[in-house]
């Protein structure tokens, strides 16, 4: 099956600024909210989520979607991965770090990624092979090449943060000479990787629709990610690390996190 990127590209940036618009006027005032094994979900979540399949559906009827709220629809080999928001909790209480995120993926490989955050109007956007951007100017990691300096997220949830062994990781990231940050917004700390103005996130627990698009970004930027999924195959989650590259092995040895993995 043959597609033109560009159009992708064009739709997948049309779709993330739609869900964007919905979202931003309702930052602090998200509606209903309930709670599902993966996180809370808000009737700003649906919302967004509807104006991303509508922009989709008018330029690709023809496409899968797998969307996290209404999970996957059609079985295409040209499928669309989407986060409408990324940041739930985030965006609940008011605190303008969120995004949406939306991959674009065909016979199972990404090739478009695009994050979106409309409080900060900055658009991440990656097509494999022809490298990373933020709005109009291209991205790259950073060159920091020593786990001390360096800035980490961990993208750790209240569970994450009752766990010893996972407090305890982190805390040797902090005695290696990290500063060690918990932002809680998937798609957009992977961004941020990306851009250079973090070196390393590493999450213990992340679905699909979180990382699909990050995780293009990071590797067009000139970066790492790998991804390592559950052992349990009904459960899509995997745990993911993503840095600059050169701090990529010492992470991994610190967090104790595989070498392998999908990238």
């Amino acid at each position: 099956m043959k597609v033109d990127l560009d159009d992708i590209l064009r739709c997948a940036s049309e779709a993330v600024r739609a869900a964007g618009a919905v979202l931003a006027p309702r930052l602090g005032r998200p509606g209903t909210i309930r709670t599902k094994p993966t996180g809370p979900v808000s009737e700003m979540d649906i919302r967004a989520e509807a104006a991303i399949v509508d922009v989709i559906r008018r330029a690709f009827p023809d496409h899968a979607i797998l969307s996290e709220e209404m999970g996957a629809v059609g079985t295409a080999v040209a499928r669309w991965i989407a986060d409408p928001l990324d940041g739930t909790s985030n965006f609940a209480r008011g605190i303008p770090w969120y995004d949406v995120s939306l991959a674009f993926e065909l016979e199972g490989r990404v090739e478009v990624g695009v994050v979106y955050t409309p409080a900060q109007a900055l658009l991440f956007s990656a097509v494999r092979g022809h490298g990373a951007r933020l709005n109009d100017r291209s991205i790259q990691v950073s060159d920091l090449r020593t786990v001390a300096g360096s800035m980490v997220d961990v993208g750790f949830t209240r569970e994450h943060w009752a766990d010893p062994s996972k407090v305890a990781k982190a805390s040797r990231l902090a005695a290696a000479g990290a500063e060690v940050r918990s932002l809680n917004a998937c798609g957009l700390d992977l961004g941020f990787v990306a851009a250079g103005w973090l070196e390393g996130y590493w999450d213990p627990h992340v679905a699909p629709w979180d990382h699909a698009a990050g995780a293009l970004l990071v590797a067009e930027a000139g970066g790492r990610f790998v991804n390592c999924p559950k052992p349990d195959a009904a459960d899509p989650a995997a745990a993911i690390l993503a840095s600059n590259g050169h701090i990529h092995d010492a992470l991994s040895h610190i967090l104790e996190f595989p070498h392998g993995g999908a990238g």
